[in-house]
């Protein structure tokens, strides 16, 4: 009866002994972890700075309106728009030309995008005669490629320079005309031949089939048929032209019978409107 009673303490002798070696073991442990923390600093991060960019100054101009059409062949345009620093202001007068030079300016009236960083800027545009140039004005910035192009004035208006060369209007004759009689040749009567007197008729210009009445010619550009031609009248053949608004709202502007409104059909239509229809 004593031997299992035996047996019994010695397994509990042996796991108390096991418990103390696995405790001695993870006390050295800890102190051998604790020891390498202390001899070794800990390393702090520091935290970097992000460099954050500054705004892109690149505000799309505001461009004044332009005048046409016109009969002078150059036009100074005036916009606002930033040319210090990295920015930069370009103008073209039409897609793929050379760049005009642009200056400082004055006299603009819209207001400017970013007035504290912006200037009234100017260029003089050439204009070819009896055709239509087309403005491109471009904001641009080096550092962050900011800005664009626009081809519409801040009012919203196309950029579109009508040039037109005008044709001085003949001056029209007034008064009758004076009718200048002919000289009429006198015959010699021969000695031996009486001539008899002989009433002689006179003839009449009587036109044949009654009296004609004169047709008015027509007045390229009255599109109300009112024998005068307006500006807005002007505008919408130039709108026409630039396949902006149909030819049937005016066909008076198709002088030409090309089914489309042509640059010889507006210069009439100026001319017209500044000297009255004929």
């Amino acid at each position: 009866m004593d031997r299992p009673r035996d047996h019994g303490c010695r397994q509990t002798q042996r796991l108390v002994v096991l418990a103390l070696f696995t405790a001695l073991l993870l006390a050295a442990f800890l102190a051998s972890e604790a020891a390498a923390q202390t001899a070794t600093p800990t390393q702090t991060r520091t935290a970097t700075a992000t460099a954050t960019p500054t705004s892109c100054r690149g505000d799309p101009p505001v461009v004044e309106p332009v005048t046409s059409p016109t009969n002078l062949l150059e036009q100074t345009i005036r916009f606002c728009g930033r040319i210090v620093g990295a920015s930069s202001m370009s103008v073209y007068s039409g897609a793929g030309s050379a760049p005009i030079a642009v200056t400082f300016g004055s006299g603009c009236t819209l207001p400017c995008p970013n007035p504290g960083n912006a200037s009234c800027n100017q260029a003089t545009v050439q204009l070819l005669p009896n055709q239509s140039t087309l403005i491109y004005v471009c904001q641009n910035n080096a550092s962050c490629g900011g800005g664009g192009c626009v081809s519409a004035d801040g009012l919203g208006n196309p950029l579109v320079i009508v040039q037109v060369q005008l044709t001085p209007t003949p001056s029209t004759p007034t008064g009758t005309p004076t009718m200048t009689p002919t000289a009429t040749p006198t015959v010699t009567a021969s000695p031996t031949v009486t001539p008899t007197g002989t009433p002689t008729a006179t003839p009449t210009n009587t036109p044949i089939g009654g009296t004609l009445t004169p047709t008015a010619a027509p007045c390229l550009g009255d599109c109300n048929q009112d024998r005068s031609v307006t500006v807005d009248e002007v505008v919408e053949g130039i709108d026409i032209a630039l396949d902006n608004r149909p030819l049937v709202d005016c066909p008076s502007f198709d002088c030409d019978s090309v089914g489309r409104a042509t640059i010889d059909c507006l210069a009439a239509a100026v001319d017209f409107a500044l000297n009255g229809c004929p």
